[in-house]
């Protein structure tokens, strides 16, 4: 997910040593934009890591409530318009 999110292809997955895919930032092409930082502190949040999620990007407390209501919003606008079908 985080190399999929990076402008600058700077994330990569290599294989840690007990077999699990584990990134590797390319410090070259990193541009430090924050991107992975929210990727990775809003999948903390979902698993109700609060301190690592902070670490990993202090604003994600604001990000993903918005994001979360959000995608609410959009399932039940669907679920109206599936409704009227």
């Amino acid at each position: 997910m985080c190399s999929a999110i990076c402008p600058r292809d700077a994330i990569s997955f290599q294989y840690n040593e007990e077999g699990f895919l584990y990134p590797e930032i390319n410090r070259e092409n990193c541009i430090e934009c924050f991107l992975c930082g929210m990727t990775r502190a809003c999948i903390h949040l979902l698993h109700f890591d609060f301190k690592g999620a902070f670490s990993f990007h202090p604003l994600s407390f604001i990000v993903f409530p918005i994001l979360c209501f959000i995608v609410l919003q959009d399932c039940i606008n669907i679920m109206k318009s599936i409704k009227k079908s």
